[in-house]
Formats: structure tokens, C-alpha cells, sequence
């Protein structure tokens, strides 16, 4: 089941801007795929990157190290990005972006974690393609994939909304 769901993945990240190229679409949409078009090797890239990042729940370097990673990025995007420390209460922190647009609506909160089950003494630490457009990697979908996601395209798409994101270990 779960090699049935990351295959599913894959298919929609690398191969849902073709499908959507094909279909009927307003010109939202048509941003919307070329944007998708246009960036996901990057998006790629860096999710490799935060994939290759040892950071199981208990290693407090590496969920630091996967937050800076993406501080950058949300930055880049006008969100005001900071990571809290939370050793005071044994966990790793958390990494809060937060953009405010004055008088905006809706307000969204998105939420997602930086820390995988994976410590630093578990084999499986590395991407690794299985080929077919079939990958593996600890966070691979759950969820790195998902924060590359979450700040790659809602934060292009909804630049008018007044976000509170956080992501939590």
C-alpha cells in the first residue's frame, strides 16, 4: 500500500503538469501548471536536499538543520520565517513562517513537520531512485514532500491571503 501511494506521488508531482497541460484550462490554471512546469526540477532538487537531511524526531541538529534549509525559501516569498528552539521542552523546535497582508481574508494555517522516524542510526537515510519515476527516501512523502509543497506553490498562488504557517517537528 505504501509503495502504491509514493508511486501515486511521484506520478503527480513529476508528470501532473503534462496532464494538466492537456486539459481545458482558465487562466489561473494555466499559471498555475506553467509555474509547476517552470519549477520542478528545483523543487526537485531541494526536496532531495531535505530528504538526504538525517532528521529523526530525537535529533535536534538535523530538524534545525532541514529548518534552515527551508527559512531561505519561505523568506524568498515575503514570509517573515524563524525557527523557535525547543529544547526547554525536549523537542527539536519549530520552524514558524508567517505573512501578513493588512485587512486580508481568508486566513489559512498550514501545518506540517520537519522530523522523520528515521534517527540517525537507521539505514534508510538517502534518497534513492527505484526508476519508473519511482523514488524512496525517509520523508520522501511524509513530510518533506508535503512542506516543499506547501510553501512552493500556495505561496505563489495566494499571495493576497494572510498566512500563519507553522511547522512543527
Amino acid at each position: 500500500m505504501r509503495h502504491l501511494f509514493l508511486h501515486s506521488l511521484a506520478l503527480i508531482l513529476l508528470a501532473g503538469p503534462a496532464i494538466l497541460s492537456a486539459a481545458d484550462l482558465d487562466s489561473a490554471e494555466q499559471e498555475m501548471a506553467k509555474f509547476i512546469d517552470d519549477t520542478n526540477a528545483s523543487a526537485m532538487e531541494l526536496l532531495i536536499e531535505t530528504i538526504n537531511i538525517n532528521s529523526g524526531t530525537m535529533n535536534f541538529p538535523g530538524v534545525r538543520a532541514v529548518a534552515e534549509k527551508l527559512i531561505p525559501e519561505f523568506s524568498a516569498l515575503g514570509f517573515n520565517a524563524r525557527f523557535r528552539d525547543g529544547a526547554a521542552w525536549n523537542r527539536a523546535g519549530h520552524l514558524i513562517a508567517e505573512h501578513h497582508v493588512e485587512g486580508a481574508e481568508p486566513k489559512l494555517l498550514l501545518i506540517g513537520h520537519l522530523d522523520t522516524v528515521f534517527e540517525p542510526d537507521s539505514p534508510f537515510q538517502e534518497y534513492e531512485e527505484l526508476g519508473g519515476g519511482v523514488a524512496r527516501g525517509p520523508g520522501i512523502s511524509d513530510m518533506k514532500g508535503g512542506n516543499i509543497i506547501m510553501f512552493r506553490h500556495s505561496g505563489h498562488w495566494l499571495p493576497w491571503a494572510n498566512w500563519r504557517t507553522w511547522i512543527l517537528p
